[in-house]
């Protein structure tokens, strides 16, 4: 099975979405005409093309991934910090607390 059908079945299964799949296709049509410029016959230009789709792809999911974890662990780093932060009176603020947060206030204790 050729990736383009992978691509096809992935769509119709909703792994992937329209906007995917399209981007996927348009990128291994611009690399077989790449490779076929570069002397590769067209059967080994398309192999060559969807092989490189296919890792493109893969590491751009992990770079998506990857970015998303670290988007969740700084939600919980300043929630934990707002819940934490007192005021000079012991109390919680909010508002002190995230310009202390945003504004690099030095004295407060806040993790980074």
């Amino acid at each position: 099975m050729s990736y383009k059908q992978c691509l096809a079945n992935a769509l119709n299964e909703g792994t992937i979405n329209k906007k995917q799949h399209d981007e996927q296709l348009e990128l291994i049509d611009n690399l077989e005409r790449t490779y076929k410029g570069q002397g590769l016959n067209p059967t080994e230009a398309s192999i060559e093309a969807a092989k490189k789709a296919y890792d493109t792809a893969k590491i751009a999911a992990a770079y998506k991934k990857r970015n998303n974890r670290l988007k969740i662990a700084a939600q919980q780093r300043i929630e934990v910090n707002l819940k934490s932060y007192r005021n000079a009176k012991g109390e919680e603020d909010y508002a002190s607390a995230l310009k202390a947060i945003f504004a690099r206030d030095d004295s407060a204790t806040l993790l980074v």
